[in-house]
């Protein structure tokens, strides 16, 4: 790719912006690592040195901006527990300058903005050095350790500082031991190369559970945007994957996942198929974003090895009802900019007759994904890659 058709993606970017399960925060743009499923190779951004975007302060004025400006017409920033995700175009983790660049973004959150949920995905090596100046100002960080398994398979699909098994493992063990942190285990893509015979299956599951994670996320290889489908590696490792239909949005190996549920059940581990429902159970409230609805339930909510707890959370929240949906549907219509005539409020529902954006939906989705299911006439896709709800159907 060119240097200047790299600079203008990077520069298109979006430096705060709203995704599925959290806010995104972005600062800097640029992965020294080289996963073949990576959507950062389509962008260019793979295999790269990560570039600074925004100083720390600039981008938690950014995310005060955001919070506190178009936003709050719908969301109390006071009152809002929406995570901010930080990295989400490089690993906040595999070098130095990452590091100190996160570790400045927290404490500055911390002192600039109410108290909320930080995650990190990484597929880098912690240390307590770093874990221990995150603990300092008392924000919750989530880590989401992104481990395929594709080295323990033999699968050469990785390449890069990035950790093995067993460094993951450690990393969670480090996790478990601060006072503000907590560790996910992000498992993707999840299909059926890269899966263990079934005695391997629950070992590896049982090693899951005994690290310290709080669960594991299952997600599979999405097809569609972000997805770098002439990587050699993907054609040649993941040959089965990748000549699934055009049409199917996320190739997954259901019966690995029959598998690896049934290990974790077993052992009391908590194994999910959306990120979000991972954030749920670290925060001990009900799923944000409606998994537990038609049509996700079936394939994404009841399947889950979930603990009764976190269930009961989630009944609660779907039990509830919505009252004074004109009140409601008046401001979102005004949020969006759309005639009054064009939202309303009705059976459990917040309908949109129009087009949005990708963003004001997920926007939407934080708001009142808990209480209403969102109904729009389309979506219009805003980031590089396509996620669960957007991607799987969720618009009407």
């Amino acid at each position: 790719m060119a240097g200047d058709e790299q600079q203008l993606i990077r520069a298109a970017v979006p430096l705060v912006a709203e995704h599925d399960s959290w806010i995104t925060v972005d600062p800097i743009v640029g992965c020294p690592a080289d996963c073949a499923y990576c959507y950062l190779g389509p962008l260019g951004l793979r295999a790269t040195r990560p570039a600074l975007r925004a100083t720390p302060e600039a981008v938690v004025a950014a995310v005060e901006e955001h919070l506190y400006g178009r936003r709050a017409r719908v969301i109390d920033p006071a009152h809002d527990q929406t995570p901010l995700c930080v990295g989400n175009y490089t690993d906040m983790v595999l070098t130095r300058p990452n590091r100190e660049a996160l570790v400045r973004i927290v404490e500055l959150l911390a002192e600039r903005i109410p108290r909320r949920p930080v995650v990190v995905v990484t597929k880098g090596r912690l240390d307590q050095e770093l874990l221990n100046a995150l603990d300092g100002p008392g924000f919750p960080i989530f880590w989401f350790l992104s481990q395929s398994m594709g080295r323990l398979t033999g699968l050469p699909l990785e390449r890069g500082p990035i950790a093995d098994l067993d460094t993951t493992l450690e990393n969670a063990r480090l996790v478990s031991r601060t006072a503000h942190q907590k560790a996910v285990h992000f498992w993707r893509p999840f299909v059926a190369e890269l899966r263990p015979s079934r005695g391997d299956l629950e070992k590896l599951v049982g090693r899951l559970a005994s690290s310290g994670l709080s669960c594991s996320v299952v997600v599979g290889l999405t097809r569609g945007p972000g997805v770098p489908l002439a990587d050699e590696r993907l054609v040649t490792l993941l040959d089965r994957s990748m000549a699934a239909p055009a049409e199917q949005w996320e190739v997954f190996d259901d019966e690995g996942w029959a598998e690896a549920r049934d290990a974790a059940a077993a052992v009391g581990y908590p194994l999910y198929r959306n990120t979000s429902c991972a954030l749920a159970l670290l925060s001990g409230q009900p799923e944000a974003l409606g998994t537990w609805r038609l049509p996700y339930a079936e394939h994404r909510c009841l399947p889950a090895a979930c603990p009764l707890g976190q269930r009961g959370r989630c009944a609660v929240a779907a039990a509830g009802e919505w009252t004074d949906g004109a009140t409601l549907a008046a401001k979102v219509a005004t949020f969006l900019s759309l005639d009054a005539g064009l939202v309303s409020v009705t059976r459990g529902e917040l309908v949109i007759g129009d087009m949005i954006d990708e963003f004001d939906y997920n926007t939407l989705l934080h708001g009142y994904g808990r209480h209403l299911a969102i109904r729009a006439q389309g979506v219009r896709r805003q980031k590089a890659w396509l996620g669960s709800f957007t991607g799987g159907g969720r618009a009407a």
